[in-house]
Formats: C-alpha cells, structure tokens, sequence
C-alpha cells in the first residue's frame, strides 16, 4: 500500500485530545487518526443502521429454519457468544452483514 503524506492542521487543543487518546492506546498520533479515519469511513449497509442494537427475544428465533424475523423481513443469523439459541434469554443484533444477522445473548 502506496502512502500519501500531507499536511494537517489542528486546533491545539483538538492535538492534544487526540494525543491523549492515543497513548491511551499506545498508538502514535498518526496511526491513531488514520485509525480513526479507517473506522469511520466503513460503508454501512441499511441493515446495520437500523438493526444494529435491537434486541431480540430468543422465543422469536425460528431455530428449525435458522431465521429470525426483523420488522417483518425474516433474515439468517448467527450466535456471536453461544452454540444454541436459549428461548427464555434475549439477544442483541450486534452487525449486519447482508442478509445475515449476528446476535448475542444478553447476560
């Protein structure tokens, strides 16, 4: 990967939070913002913006067809933190990829 240089110019006092920031992470200034740069320039799909941190009862997960259904589009999943669907728990939709679901059960 082909680096560009340029030039950036900051308030101080916006320097000196992302500095701080940064060592926080043990990152330099640099690798922090590019960092920050990198994650926030991430395309979300329509399902992650208006999935991502809905909760799910596990009662309405169909696990004979895999599916769960979402506003009324059923969709597929996977379980992010356990191998079964447990009916009486609730879970999180914690991304969206497509048309597949990742849940995680609530603790």
């Amino acid at each position: 990967m082909k680096e560009k240089k340029f030039l950036l110019r900051l308030d101080q006092s916006l320097y000196d939070q992302i500095a701080a920031q940064a060592k926080a992470e043990s990152r330099s200034v640099n690798n922090f913002i590019v960092h920050l740069l990198q994650e926030n320039s991430k395309k979300e799909s329509l399902e992650s913006r208006q999935f991502v941190g809905q909760i799910i009862k596990g009662s309405e997960i169909l696990t004979d067809s895999a599916l769960v259904s979402v506003n009324g589009i059923y969709y597929r999943y996977s379980l992010s933190n356990v191998d079964v669907v447990d009916s009486s728990a609730s879970y999180v939709i914690s991304d969206a990829n497509g048309n597949i679901l990742t849940l995680t059960q609530l603790t």
